[in-house]
């Protein structure tokens, strides 16, 4: 799958972090298998099929060239990011995901629910010493 191998990719170029904003799909309704992972979440029709090459051209929220998409579920899209071989990933809230006005969503922030920003940490796996003594 294409969004898998451009994280992959994305890990091979970066030297610490990747931020990847994207849309969730909030349930996990079809399942797809990529080197031996699974992973989770539900195509989005982009624009119906007989939708004009200019009337695309103005959806500039759609995408390009392909009539859908697949959105994975938040879980799915960390363990891409594990299997990519980042050791650290995380939703990002702050700063919160504005979504432009003219665009009319629903919702803004951290309210919008399916539209969320993820990083991915490349580091060196370190070892970690605490020490938990009384005073």
């Amino acid at each position: 799958m294409d969004a898998i191998n451009l994280v992959k990719s994305m890990y091979e170029m970066v030297n610490q972090v990747v931020i990847i904003d994207t849309h969730v799909s909030l349930l996990p309704k079809e399942q797809l298998i990529n080197g031996g992972n699974e992973y989770w979440g539900d195509t989005y029709r982009e624009y119906p099929d007989d939708t004009t090459p200019e009337e695309i051209a103005k959806a500039t929220w759609s995408s390009a060239d392909n009539p859908t998409s697949f959105w994975f579920t938040r879980p799915s899209l960390m363990n891409i990011f594990s299997n990519a071989g980042f050791l650290s990933s995380y939703e990002c809230f702050a700063p919160i995901h504005i979504i432009p006005e003219k665009h009319n969503f629903e919702n803004n922030g951290i309210e919008s629910q399916d539209r969320c920003t993820f990083v991915g940490i490349k580091s060196e796996i370190c070892k970690i010493v605490t020490w938990c003594g009384y005073v």
